[in-house]
């Protein structure tokens, strides 16, 4: 399976390190590029906190079998969620 690196950068610094990392591994880039721009950094750092306590809700698809994996990790990481 190829690697894909899937990026947002709003300052331009992880743009660098993710085109270096695309060239490196010989494979695609994804920019994220949000509906509205985050702003300067205190602005972004007041959006990130209230998305932080906003409710969001994560999808996988998944083509073959291991979807059970994914629920597995999701449930790790949103120890306090209902999934």
């Amino acid at each position: 399976m190829k690697p894909i690196i899937i990026y947002y950068s709003r300052s331009g610094n992880m743009e660098k390190i993710a085109l270096q990392a695309k060239e490196d591994l010989n494979c695609e880039a994804i920019k994220i590029v949000p509906e509205e721009a985050y702003g300067n950094y205190i602005s972004a750092c007041l959006r990130v906190t209230k998305e932080k306590k906003a409710p969001v809700v994560p999808f996988a698809t998944y083509g073959m079998s291991g979807i059970n994996w994914t629920m597995k990790h999701l449930k790790q990481l949103c120890a306090n969620a209902d999934i």
